[in-house]
């Protein structure tokens, strides 16, 4: 019987309060208690900042296993430890980001959630929304998948399926990159002026962080807006119109089961699959179709998983 506790490293800060004790009631759930079964051990770096600074000080810090929350953290943290197991919360892309050899079989030291992967996420984004509003025939994208929070790999398929996706919508595409927080009111602009009708945009750090801008400025011109994360719904502001993504739950889920099959079972990171979601949640905002002074169609909310006003 192991006689200290394991030692789970976050690559980043636990990204909330609330979530740090969801954390903790996913691991009692699977018969662990902190302080007796395991401690949690922070970079000391929030989310989105100075992420190769966050790689340095959790693998110097020599945990047992590192959680990691994007690709971009997988990217750095396999780049500094070839032997600490780790476990990604939610990635995008890993194996074109190269941190994994293949969905089924990820070998070297990684295995986790992927959110996207092969599920056709971006098309159907755009389904969604044109759906909410069928007069919409032009979309504007505001994309923060980008270096340096996110590896160059993942913008690609994003794109691909983004131009799939529209051509068989018979949509107009255009795409607007936010690599900075100063760079996003010019993208606003640019996006507005050049006739879009609508907003999808993504959730990396930079538009994490801007989310209230891009909402203000769309109930302003009274665009509908579609995300594909529901950022911190328990933070007071505005809200997408749409959100379509992987149940958070299941992804929290996921990571510390294979947490404990890690630790506890001995099991190999790479031979654990990466897992994909097994569904997507769409989530409807109501007074956001409100501020706009838009009516939804009423077989788009009887589909939606949940209707919040």
């Amino acid at each position: 019987m192991r006689g200290k506790p394991f030692r789970i490293g976050w690559a980043t800060n636990v990204i909330s309060k609330n979530e740090r004790i969801r954390s903790v009631a996913e691991l009692r759930a699977l018969g662990w208690d902190e302080g007796r079964d395991y401690v949690f051990v922070e970079s000391g770096v929030p989310f989105g900042a100075a992420m190769s600074v966050a790689a340095e000080r959790i693998v110097a810090e020599k945990p047992d296993l590192i959680i990691v929350v994007n690709t971009a953290y997988a990217v750095a943290v396999q780049r500094r430890t070839a032997s600490i197991p780790i476990v990604m919360w939610v990635t995008g892309y890993p194996v074109e980001a190269g941190v994994a050899d293949s969905l089924a079989r990820p070998g070297r030291n990684v295995t986790g959630n992927s959110g996207y992967a092969g599920t056709g996420i971006w098309g159907k984004l755009l389904e969604l929304i044109r759906e909410a509003s069928p007069r919409i025939g032009h979309v504007g994208v505001l994309l923060d998948y980008l270096p340096p929070a996110h590896p160059p790999e993942e913008a690609e398929p994003v794109r691909r399926e983004l131009a799939e996706g529209a051509r068989a919508l018979g949509l107009q595409l255009r795409v607007a990159e936010v690599r900075m927080r100063e760079e996003l009111q010019g993208r606003l602009v640019e996006l507005a002026n050049a006739g879009c009708e609508a907003f999808l945009f993504t959730t990396g750090p930079v538009l994490l962080q801007a989310r209230q801008e891009v909402l203000e400025f769309a109930v302003r011109h009274r665009m509908p807006t579609i995300t594909d994360w529901d950022t911190f719904p328990e933070l007071p502001g505005l809200r997408p119109l749409l959100v379509y993504s992987p149940p958070y739950e299941e992804l929290r889920r996921k990571t510390f089961e294979y947490v404990v099959r890690i630790l506890r079972d001995r099991a190999k990171p790479g031979d654990l699959p990466i897992h994909l979601p097994t569904k997507f949640d769409l989530t409807i905002y109501l007074a956001s179709a409100k501020a706009i002074g838009l009516e939804l169609p009423r077989a788009l909310l009887l589909r939606a998983d949940r209707v919040i006003e």
